[in-house]
């Protein structure tokens, strides 16, 4: 027997009711970390390519592994710091 489409969107409304009955944050602090976490991520993937062209430069150059290692972690330092700062979500006043 077909469902009228009455009643497949009333069966459809029940279901989405049920998956979002668990408890959870609410939807604008889930949206905003999520938004804070793909521009994080964004950033950081290209800090990563800089931070990986620069140390390869470095090795054509000649320069020590040791060396190349140092300021790889503190560009990539700064990079995550600057990345917590430009994706910081502002405070609501």
């Amino acid at each position: 027997m077909r469902q009228s489409v009455e009643e497949r969107l009333k069966v459809s409304r029940i279901y989405a009711y049920e998956v979002d009955a668990c408890p959870r944050k609410s939807d604008s602090t889930r949206f905003a970390l999520r938004d804070f976490m793909t521009n994080f991520f964004v950033y950081m993937i290209g800090v990563i390519l800089v931070v990986g062209a620069l140390a390869y430069g470095g090795s054509l150059m000649h320069i020590s592994s040791t060396w190349i290692a140092v300021y790889s972690l503190a560009i990539l330092g700064l990079g995550v710091m600057g990345a917590i700062v430009k994706t910081r979500q502002k405070e609501p006043s």
